[in-house]
Protein backbone atom coordinates (compact mmCIF):
# COMPACT_ATOMS: atom_id res chain seq x y z
CA UNK A 1 0.00 0.00 0.00
CA UNK A 2 1.04 3.57 -0.36
CA UNK A 3 0.62 6.50 2.13
CA UNK A 4 0.89 9.91 1.99
CA UNK A 5 3.72 10.26 4.24
CA UNK A 6 6.19 10.86 1.33
CA UNK A 7 8.98 13.30 2.79
CA UNK A 8 10.69 10.60 5.41
CA UNK A 9 8.84 7.53 4.23
CA UNK A 10 11.73 4.78 4.75
CA UNK A 11 10.66 2.21 7.87
CA UNK A 12 12.61 0.97 10.41
CA UNK A 13 13.61 -0.38 13.94
CA UNK A 14 13.59 1.53 17.57
CA UNK A 15 16.50 1.84 19.53
CA UNK A 16 16.29 0.76 23.68
CA UNK A 17 15.43 2.89 26.40
CA UNK A 18 15.58 2.54 29.87
CA UNK A 19 12.97 4.58 32.21
CA UNK A 20 10.78 4.98 29.09
CA UNK A 21 9.63 1.63 28.41
CA UNK A 22 7.66 -0.58 30.46
CA UNK A 23 7.93 -4.26 30.52
CA UNK A 24 4.51 -5.00 29.86
CA UNK A 25 1.46 -2.66 28.04
CA UNK A 26 -0.90 -1.17 31.28
CA UNK A 27 -4.22 -3.22 31.46
CA UNK A 28 -6.86 -1.83 29.78
CA UNK A 29 -10.35 -1.25 31.19
CA UNK A 30 -14.52 -0.68 30.58
CA UNK A 31 -15.90 2.48 31.80
CA UNK A 32 -13.16 4.50 32.09
CA UNK A 33 -14.49 7.97 31.28
CA UNK A 34 -12.76 8.95 28.08
CA UNK A 35 -12.45 12.46 27.58
CA UNK A 36 -10.24 14.45 24.90
CA UNK A 37 -9.33 17.79 25.87
CA UNK A 38 -7.94 20.51 22.79
CA UNK A 39 -5.97 23.21 22.95
CA UNK A 40 -4.51 25.47 20.17
CA UNK A 41 -1.24 27.63 19.84
CA UNK A 42 0.50 29.77 18.09
CA UNK A 43 4.08 28.57 17.52
CA UNK A 44 6.63 30.67 15.95
CA UNK A 45 9.65 29.36 14.27
CA UNK A 46 12.88 30.80 14.00
CA UNK A 47 15.34 30.07 10.95
CA UNK A 48 12.96 27.01 10.76
CA UNK A 49 12.91 25.62 14.59
CA UNK A 50 10.61 25.85 17.06
CA UNK A 51 9.49 24.04 20.07
CA UNK A 52 7.06 24.75 23.46
CA UNK A 53 6.55 23.41 26.78
CA UNK A 54 3.77 21.09 27.55
CA UNK A 55 2.43 20.03 31.03
CA UNK A 56 0.66 16.23 31.29
CA UNK A 57 -1.63 15.67 33.77
CA UNK A 58 -1.40 12.06 36.21
CA UNK A 59 -4.41 10.94 33.59
CA UNK A 60 -3.67 11.79 29.52
CA UNK A 61 -3.55 8.37 28.43
CA UNK A 62 -2.17 9.96 24.91
CA UNK A 63 -0.68 12.86 23.26
CA UNK A 64 -2.27 13.83 19.63
CA UNK A 65 -0.10 16.85 18.14
CA UNK A 66 -1.05 18.36 14.75
CA UNK A 67 1.00 21.18 12.56
CA UNK A 68 -0.43 23.29 10.76
CA UNK A 69 2.35 25.08 8.66
CA UNK A 70 2.88 26.38 5.07
CA UNK A 71 1.53 24.56 2.17
CA UNK A 72 4.85 24.45 0.38
CA UNK A 73 7.29 23.72 3.29
CA UNK A 74 7.94 20.59 5.11
CA UNK A 75 7.58 19.86 8.67
CA UNK A 76 8.95 16.99 11.62
CA UNK A 77 7.99 17.35 15.18
CA UNK A 78 11.95 15.95 15.88
CA UNK A 79 11.97 15.95 19.54
CA UNK A 80 9.23 15.02 22.18
CA UNK A 81 11.14 15.10 26.18
CA UNK A 82 9.56 13.61 29.48
CA UNK A 83 10.62 13.05 32.69
CA UNK A 84 12.13 9.50 31.70
CA UNK A 85 13.51 11.27 28.73
CA UNK A 86 13.39 11.23 25.10
CA UNK A 87 10.34 9.24 22.93
CA UNK A 88 11.71 11.08 19.99
CA UNK A 89 14.92 12.57 19.67
CA UNK A 90 17.02 14.40 16.92
CA UNK A 91 20.08 12.67 17.34
CA UNK A 92 20.89 9.79 15.10
CA UNK A 93 23.36 6.87 15.62
CA UNK A 94 25.93 6.39 12.75
CA UNK A 95 23.91 3.81 11.89
CA UNK A 96 20.67 5.95 11.53
CA UNK A 97 22.50 8.50 9.59
CA UNK A 98 23.89 6.23 6.78
CA UNK A 99 19.81 5.63 6.09
CA UNK A 100 19.82 8.60 4.04
CA UNK A 101 17.19 10.27 6.02
CA UNK A 102 19.12 13.99 6.91
CA UNK A 103 17.66 15.67 9.71
CA UNK A 104 14.81 12.83 10.00
CA UNK A 105 16.74 9.53 10.53
CA UNK A 106 17.05 10.77 14.64
CA UNK A 107 13.45 11.21 14.91
CA UNK A 108 12.14 8.17 12.71
CA UNK A 109 14.56 5.43 14.71
CA UNK A 110 13.10 6.85 17.75
CA UNK A 111 11.28 4.75 20.41
CA UNK A 112 8.07 6.74 19.04
CA UNK A 113 8.57 7.01 15.33
CA UNK A 114 7.54 10.64 14.32
CA UNK A 115 7.52 11.14 10.31
CA UNK A 116 7.41 14.77 8.74
CA UNK A 117 5.33 15.64 5.98
CA UNK A 118 4.60 18.49 3.50
CA UNK A 119 2.48 21.39 5.19
CA UNK A 120 2.18 20.22 8.35
CA UNK A 121 3.19 16.97 10.59
CA UNK A 122 1.52 14.99 13.16
CA UNK A 123 2.00 13.04 16.37
CA UNK A 124 0.62 10.06 18.59
CA UNK A 125 2.18 9.16 21.72
CA UNK A 126 2.72 6.59 22.78
CA UNK A 127 2.55 4.89 19.32
CA UNK A 128 4.20 2.02 20.98
CA UNK A 129 2.18 0.50 24.11
CA UNK A 130 5.36 -0.04 26.17
CA UNK A 131 6.39 3.26 26.05
CA UNK A 132 5.53 5.85 29.15
CA UNK A 133 3.55 8.78 29.46
CA UNK A 134 4.88 9.98 32.67
CA UNK A 135 2.91 12.76 34.11
CA UNK A 136 5.01 16.47 34.49
CA UNK A 137 6.95 18.65 32.23
CA UNK A 138 7.34 17.50 28.56
CA UNK A 139 9.06 19.44 25.42
CA UNK A 140 8.40 19.09 21.80
CA UNK A 141 10.25 20.31 18.90
CA UNK A 142 9.49 21.41 15.17
CA UNK A 143 11.66 21.70 12.65
CA UNK A 144 11.26 22.98 8.94
CA UNK A 145 12.91 23.33 5.81
CA UNK A 146 11.37 26.72 5.50
CA UNK A 147 14.22 28.54 7.56
CA UNK A 148 12.51 32.00 7.03
CA UNK A 149 10.93 33.07 10.33
CA UNK A 150 7.51 32.30 10.19
CA UNK A 151 4.36 30.85 12.50
CA UNK A 152 2.36 27.63 12.78
CA UNK A 153 -0.76 26.70 14.43
CA UNK A 154 0.04 23.23 16.48
CA UNK A 155 -3.41 21.57 17.86
CA UNK A 156 -2.54 19.27 21.08
CA UNK A 157 -5.02 16.85 22.32
CA UNK A 158 -4.81 15.01 25.54
CA UNK A 159 -6.67 11.81 25.88
CA UNK A 160 -7.54 11.27 29.45
CA UNK A 161 -9.27 8.32 31.27
CA UNK A 162 -8.51 6.47 34.49
CA UNK A 163 -6.95 3.96 32.71
CA UNK A 164 -6.34 2.79 28.75
CA UNK A 165 -9.93 1.99 26.94
CA UNK A 166 -10.77 -1.95 26.10
CA UNK A 167 -13.50 -1.06 23.79
CA UNK A 168 -13.68 2.07 21.13
CA UNK A 169 -15.74 3.46 18.85
CA UNK A 170 -15.20 6.09 16.22
CA UNK A 171 -17.52 7.57 14.06
CA UNK A 172 -16.86 6.79 9.93
CA UNK A 173 -18.32 8.95 7.08
CA UNK A 174 -18.24 7.09 3.81
CA UNK A 175 -18.18 9.40 0.82
CA UNK A 176 -19.31 7.98 -2.04
CA UNK A 177 -18.50 9.72 -5.66
CA UNK A 178 -20.26 7.13 -7.63
CA UNK A 179 -17.18 4.83 -8.71
CA UNK A 180 -18.13 1.18 -9.70
CA UNK A 181 -21.37 2.50 -9.13
CA UNK A 182 -21.42 3.09 -5.57
CA UNK A 183 -23.88 5.56 -4.34
CA UNK A 184 -25.98 6.44 -1.54
CA UNK A 185 -29.51 5.53 -2.70
CA UNK A 186 -28.16 1.78 -3.89
CA UNK A 187 -25.35 1.47 -0.89
CA UNK A 188 -27.42 -0.94 0.79
CA UNK A 189 -27.53 -3.22 -2.31
CA UNK A 190 -24.53 -3.18 -3.49
CA UNK A 191 -22.34 -6.35 -2.38
CA UNK A 192 -18.78 -4.86 -3.04
CA UNK A 193 -19.33 -1.85 -0.79
CA UNK A 194 -21.27 -4.33 1.81
CA UNK A 195 -18.76 -7.15 1.74
CA UNK A 196 -15.72 -3.69 2.58
CA UNK A 197 -17.88 -2.76 5.20
CA UNK A 198 -18.28 -6.50 6.98
CA UNK A 199 -14.74 -7.30 6.37
CA UNK A 200 -13.70 -3.45 7.76
CA UNK A 201 -15.85 -4.33 11.14
CA UNK A 202 -14.68 -7.69 11.81
CA UNK A 203 -10.73 -7.03 11.59
CA UNK A 204 -11.43 -4.15 13.97
CA UNK A 205 -13.54 -5.28 16.70
CA UNK A 206 -10.91 -8.20 17.07
CA UNK A 207 -8.91 -5.37 19.01
CA UNK A 208 -11.87 -3.54 20.40
CA UNK A 209 -12.56 -1.07 17.74
CA UNK A 210 -16.09 -0.46 16.21
CA UNK A 211 -17.28 2.37 13.78
CA UNK A 212 -20.26 4.17 14.70
CA UNK A 213 -22.34 5.69 13.77
CA UNK A 214 -21.96 4.51 9.93
CA UNK A 215 -22.78 7.67 7.70
CA UNK A 216 -22.98 7.52 3.95
CA UNK A 217 -23.05 10.71 2.09
CA UNK A 218 -22.23 11.35 -1.38
CA UNK A 219 -19.82 13.12 -3.24
CA UNK A 220 -19.17 14.96 -6.91
CA UNK A 221 -18.52 12.75 -9.77
CA UNK A 222 -15.38 14.99 -10.75
CA UNK A 223 -13.64 13.63 -7.74
CA UNK A 224 -13.68 10.02 -8.73
CA UNK A 225 -10.22 10.63 -10.38
CA UNK A 226 -7.98 12.38 -8.19
CA UNK A 227 -5.08 14.22 -9.99
CA UNK A 228 -2.05 13.21 -7.21
CA UNK A 229 -1.84 10.30 -4.32
CA UNK A 230 -0.81 13.51 -2.60
CA UNK A 231 -3.80 14.77 -1.00
CA UNK A 232 -2.38 18.03 -0.91
CA UNK A 233 -3.03 18.33 -4.35
CA UNK A 234 -5.22 21.50 -5.33
CA UNK A 235 -7.69 19.05 -5.94
CA UNK A 236 -8.16 17.01 -2.98
CA UNK A 237 -7.77 19.31 -0.50
CA UNK A 238 -11.44 20.47 -2.62
CA UNK A 239 -12.60 17.04 -2.05
CA UNK A 240 -11.71 17.24 2.01
CA UNK A 241 -12.85 20.13 2.54
CA UNK A 242 -16.15 18.54 2.11
CA UNK A 243 -15.72 16.63 5.39
CA UNK A 244 -15.70 20.06 7.53
CA UNK A 245 -18.18 20.01 10.45
CA UNK A 246 -18.46 16.01 10.92
CA UNK A 247 -16.32 14.08 13.58
CA UNK A 248 -14.69 11.25 13.08
CA UNK A 249 -12.96 9.16 10.02
CA UNK A 250 -13.75 10.63 6.93
CA UNK A 251 -13.46 7.91 4.04
CA UNK A 252 -13.76 9.01 0.02
CA UNK A 253 -13.96 5.83 -2.07
CA UNK A 254 -13.01 7.18 -5.34
CA UNK A 255 -12.33 5.53 -8.61
CA UNK A 256 -8.68 5.93 -9.21
CA UNK A 257 -5.53 8.25 -8.82
CA UNK A 258 -4.00 9.68 -11.59
CA UNK A 259 -1.50 9.62 -13.54
CA UNK A 260 -0.97 6.07 -12.86
CA UNK A 261 2.41 5.48 -14.49
CA UNK A 262 5.07 3.59 -14.23
CA UNK A 263 7.00 6.63 -12.08
CA UNK A 264 3.87 6.28 -9.61
CA UNK A 265 2.73 2.89 -9.67
CA UNK A 266 -0.95 1.33 -9.12
CA UNK A 267 -2.06 3.05 -5.89
CA UNK A 268 -4.93 1.55 -3.90
CA UNK A 269 -5.38 3.93 -1.01
CA UNK A 270 -3.89 6.80 0.69
CA UNK A 271 -4.02 8.19 4.17
CA UNK A 272 -3.36 12.07 4.22
CA UNK A 273 -0.94 11.09 7.34
CA UNK A 274 0.44 8.81 9.99
CA UNK A 275 -1.54 9.61 12.53
CA UNK A 276 -4.05 11.10 10.52
CA UNK A 277 -6.00 14.25 11.74
CA UNK A 278 -9.66 13.55 14.03
CA UNK A 279 -10.55 17.75 13.32
CA UNK A 280 -11.30 17.17 9.69
CA UNK A 281 -11.33 19.29 6.72
CA UNK A 282 -7.74 20.23 6.96
CA UNK A 283 -5.00 18.84 5.20
CA UNK A 284 -4.49 15.90 7.06
CA UNK A 285 -8.16 14.63 8.10
CA UNK A 286 -9.02 11.76 5.62
CA UNK A 287 -8.56 8.63 3.85
CA UNK A 288 -9.32 7.89 0.00
CA UNK A 289 -9.27 4.69 -1.52
CA UNK A 290 -9.63 3.69 -5.27
CA UNK A 291 -12.18 0.78 -6.59
CA UNK A 292 -10.17 0.19 -9.31
CA UNK A 293 -7.22 -1.20 -7.65
CA UNK A 294 -8.31 -4.67 -7.80
CA UNK A 295 -11.00 -6.91 -9.53
CA UNK A 296 -14.54 -6.40 -7.78
CA UNK A 297 -15.11 -10.03 -7.11
CA UNK A 298 -13.92 -12.71 -4.53
CA UNK A 299 -11.63 -14.11 -4.09
CA UNK A 300 -9.36 -10.91 -5.99
CA UNK A 301 -11.45 -8.03 -4.47
CA UNK A 302 -8.72 -5.99 -2.61
CA UNK A 303 -11.10 -3.28 -1.64
CA UNK A 304 -12.12 -3.89 2.22
CA UNK A 305 -8.86 -4.86 2.95
CA UNK A 306 -7.11 -1.77 1.47
CA UNK A 307 -9.95 0.42 3.44
CA UNK A 308 -8.97 -1.60 6.21
CA UNK A 309 -5.11 -0.71 5.94
CA UNK A 310 -5.46 2.85 5.31
CA UNK A 311 -7.31 3.49 8.46
CA UNK A 312 -4.74 1.32 10.25
CA UNK A 313 -2.41 4.08 9.02
CA UNK A 314 -5.24 7.16 9.97
CA UNK A 315 -4.96 5.63 13.72
CA UNK A 316 -0.85 5.79 13.36
CA UNK A 317 -0.16 2.34 12.43
CA UNK A 318 3.47 1.13 10.15
CA UNK A 319 4.09 -1.36 8.03
CA UNK A 320 5.23 -4.39 10.17
CA UNK A 321 7.92 -4.54 7.42
CA UNK A 322 8.26 -2.60 4.33
CA UNK A 323 10.02 -4.00 1.12
CA UNK A 324 13.11 -2.84 1.72
CA UNK A 325 13.46 -4.81 5.03
CA UNK A 326 12.89 -2.37 7.64
CA UNK A 327 10.73 -3.06 10.34
CA UNK A 328 7.99 -1.09 12.75
CA UNK A 329 8.43 -0.48 15.90
CA UNK A 330 6.20 -3.14 18.01
CA UNK A 331 7.65 -5.57 19.30
CA UNK A 332 4.19 -8.33 18.78
CA UNK A 333 4.26 -7.67 15.03
CA UNK A 334 5.31 -10.67 12.51
CA UNK A 335 7.26 -9.51 9.74
CA UNK A 336 7.44 -12.79 8.25
CA UNK A 337 3.43 -13.03 8.89
CA UNK A 338 1.67 -11.78 5.80
CA UNK A 339 -1.99 -11.72 7.40
CA UNK A 340 -1.21 -8.64 9.06
CA UNK A 341 -3.46 -5.78 7.63
CA UNK A 342 -1.09 -3.41 7.84
CA UNK A 343 1.68 -5.98 5.50
CA UNK A 344 2.71 -3.20 2.75
CA UNK A 345 1.86 -6.04 0.09
CA UNK A 346 -1.73 -5.96 -0.57
CA UNK A 347 -3.49 -9.79 -0.06
CA UNK A 348 -7.07 -11.05 0.25
CA UNK A 349 -5.91 -12.74 3.38
CA UNK A 350 -4.66 -9.61 5.47
CA UNK A 351 -7.00 -9.85 8.48
CA UNK A 352 -5.05 -9.69 11.59
CA UNK A 353 -3.87 -6.76 13.72
CA UNK A 354 -1.84 -7.51 16.82
CA UNK A 355 -3.17 -6.72 20.60
CA UNK A 356 -0.23 -3.78 20.54
CA UNK A 357 -1.68 -2.63 16.89
CA UNK A 358 -4.83 -2.47 18.67
CA UNK A 359 -3.51 -0.45 21.91
CA UNK A 360 -2.19 1.97 19.31
CA UNK A 361 -5.55 2.48 17.64
CA UNK A 362 -7.46 2.63 20.40
CA UNK A 363 -5.09 5.22 21.42
CA UNK A 364 -6.05 8.24 19.02
CA UNK A 365 -7.81 11.07 19.90
CA UNK A 366 -11.28 10.09 17.27
CA UNK A 367 -12.31 7.16 19.61
CA UNK A 368 -15.00 7.21 22.53
CA UNK A 369 -15.96 5.13 24.81
CA UNK A 370 -19.31 3.06 23.47
CA UNK A 371 -22.87 3.65 24.73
Amino acid sequence: MRNATFLFLLLGGCDAGSGIYREAPPESRSGVGLTVNWSQHSLPLAKGRGGMDLDLEQDVLSLFMVVDGRPGAEYLIDELQGPDGDLVRRAASDEEAASGLGVAAGPFFSPNRSVGDRGGATLLAPNDPLLRLTSGAWRMGLVSNLEADHFVTLRVAKVRGTAPPLRVVTPLTVHLTGADAMTVTGAAEHERLQRALALLRDAYQTVGIGFSPLRLVAAPEEFQELDSVDLGSEKSLRLLRRAHGTAGIHLFIIDRFSPDDDSVGSVGGVSAAIPGDPQNGGRFAAIAVATSFSQSAPPDDLLGVIIAHEIGHFLGLFHPQEAAGFEDQLSDTDPEDRRNLMSFRSRPTNRLLSPFQGFVGRAHPTMTEPL
